[in-house]
């Protein structure tokens, strides 16, 4: 309990003097809508890699490099049939690099490099997080780390969603 003549509650008492109260609530206001922004961007991004992993599983059940080259292929007759003799030249010669060089083993690697990245990033914004909470930062700072945090868990969850 603090008794009431306390250098802590006397503090408390300065930083919500009338003036710093209302700067306060305005600044609150205004953090709450920046909170959900990146929310609703959160939720819209994980809804669109959901319907992206949802449409791609629906037309194929293809993993790995023979989804790449059907996805080529299937560029690439695209844009056959609308006469664009550059892109037919580029998915080409993509296509060609993908039979020779594409191995299931180096796909799944590199998925998993990534969502390890991700998984650190994860972490890292979470300790960020906690010792800016820690250290009473400023709310504006936590709120922009609360951001941040909810963006690289979303990344991760779309990274842990789709197929290698």
């Amino acid at each position: 309990m603090v008794a009431d003549g306390s250098p802590e509650r006397r503090a408390r008492q300065a930083k919500f003097d009338r003036g710093r109260w209302q700067a306060y609530i305005a600044r609150a206001h205004h953090l709450d809508r920046n909170i959900m922004n990146r929310l609703a961007t959160t939720a819209l991004t994980l809804l669109l890699a959901a319907a992206s992993v949802g449409a791609s599983a629906a037309d194929t059940q293809l993993a790995g490099c023979a989804a790449k080259r059907e996805s080529i292929r299937r560029e690439l007759h695209q844009a056959q049939e609308q006469g664009l003799s550059d892109k037919v030249a580029g998915l080409t010669r993509a296509l060609d690099e993908v039979n020779a060089h594409c191995r299931d083993s180096t796909l799944i690697e590199r998925h998993n490099k990534k969502v390890l990245k991700a998984q650190a990033k994860v972490n890292q914004t979470e300790r960020s997080l906690r010792l800016a909470q820690e250290a009473n930062k400023q709310p504006k700072k936590i709120a922009k780390l609360e951001g941040k945090l909810e963006k690289a868990r979303a990344e991760l969850a779309a990274l842990q969603a789709q197929q290698p």
